[in-house]
């Protein structure tokens, strides 16, 4: 004869009594998230979290609001747009993000952008700040989320090691 099992019948996996043994004791269960809160660095969920919608949706400066701009380490989007739609895209890094981006919009970062600033294009800078040893990652996942090599963008980012 077959045997039938039910769900009452079945063992706990390990995963289920786990996770009762840490339902029924707060204290340990706040013990394990800050372990886990310990391995996992506020930077990688910072850009784990960071897609393309988040930035656009953010705040974002024109090219006259520069001075606004924090004098943080962390990455930057400069967006040109068109008709309502975004046309080109180029992202970067610097130490200093305030500063890089009047390098560009004077004639001294990527040229292209300064050829759409001389045209008179609208352009949108999104700081993104972050520490200066997550601007590799976040540098190269917005390339990617942007895909900024198929625009302004000719290198895949993450060049300088910090």
């Amino acid at each position: 004869m077959k045997s039938v099992y039910k769900r009452e019948n079945l063992p706990y996996s390990y995963m289920e009594k786990f996770i009762n043994y840490l339902l029924t004791s707060p204290t340990d269960l706040i013990i394990l998230l800050a372990a886990v809160a310990a391995l996992v660095p506020i930077g990688e969920v910072i850009i784990g979290a960071m897609t393309r919608r988040r930035i656009l949706n953010g705040k974002w400066y024109s090219s006259g609001q520069v001075s606004n701009i924090q004098n943080r380490p962390g990455c930057y989007v400069i967006t040109i747009w068109n008709d309502g739609k975004i046309e080109n895209v180029y992202a970067g890094q610097s130490v200093d993000v305030q500063s890089r981006i009047k390098e560009h919009l004077s004639g001294h970062g990527n040229k292209k952008v300064y050829q759409d600033i001389l045209r008179n294009k609208e352009i949108r800078i999104y700081p993104v700040y972050c520490r200066a040893k997550r601007m590799n990652r976040l540098e190269k996942k917005l390339i990617r989320s942007f895909r900024a090599r198929k625009s302004y963008n000719i290198q895949r980012g993450g060049a300088k090691r910090r």
